[in-house]
């Protein structure tokens, strides 16, 4: 895998690349822009809380796993491509059950891990192989760059759930976990996102 050149991009493949590249390169705009309700629309399916904050800036965030009182702060690594792909995840009936359940582990007294943090996290994985050209036969496929960069960033979230609640994992494993999920998704990306799909499949039940 490490030795064979990677399928090329066609234009307008690579016009779509230049603009999640440049999604992923634009900080939180101002409150009074969209990103503010994307937010909102985050909280309220996470926590089924109302979202009436007096003030946009607060530990409310930190309800669904952004570190401090402001996201714009921990969104500066994947802009708001991060932002986005997190909202697909969570709003993506395919992956609603499972953004759930990745949600409530995510408020486990021992298991407990920053959510949104997380999610940023994979979408800055999901940049580095866009970057080195590992997404392109996956893209070439789907006929879409972001249609492929969301494939991957589900099958990140779906083997981070699996191996995080199996194998009992607490925050401080976060970072190991992480470099495994990108060592085995570099070793042989098709079969990681097999793997995933069939994982998802099986999490999500008979429809």
């Amino acid at each position: 895998n490490y030795f064979v050149k990677p399928p090329t991009l066609g234009s307008n493949l690579m016009e779509e690349k230049n603009y999640v590249l440049l999604l992923a390169n634009i900080s939180l705009p101002p409150m009074t822009s969209p990103s503010v309700n994307i937010l909102k629309t985050l909280f309220v399916t996470l926590t089924n809380k109302t979202a009436e904050f007096s003030t946009f800036f607060g530990g409310h965030w930190t309800e669904i796993g952004f570190q401090g009182c402001d996201p714009g702060t921990d969104l500066r690594s994947g802009g708001m491509l991060a932002l986005l792909q997190l909202l697909y995840f969570v709003t993506t009936p395919n992956t609603f059950k499972l953004s759930q359940s990745v949600f409530k582990l995510s408020k486990d007294p021992v298991q407990n891990f920053p959510f949104s943090s997380a999610g940023i996290n994979f979408t800055v994985l999901c940049l580095n192989f866009l970057h080195n050209e590992r997404l392109n036969k996956l893209c070439i496929s789907e006929k879409s760059v972001l249609t492929g960069m969301n494939k991957l960033y589900v099958a990140f979230f779906t083997r981070f759930h699996k191996i995080w609640h199996l194998q009992k994992k607490s925050v401080s494993d976060f970072g190991s976990v992480l470099n495994n999920l990108e060592k085995e998704a570099k070793s042989n990306i098709s079969k990681f996102l097999k793997s995933s799909y069939h994982e998802l499949k099986e999490f999500n039940g008979p429809k």
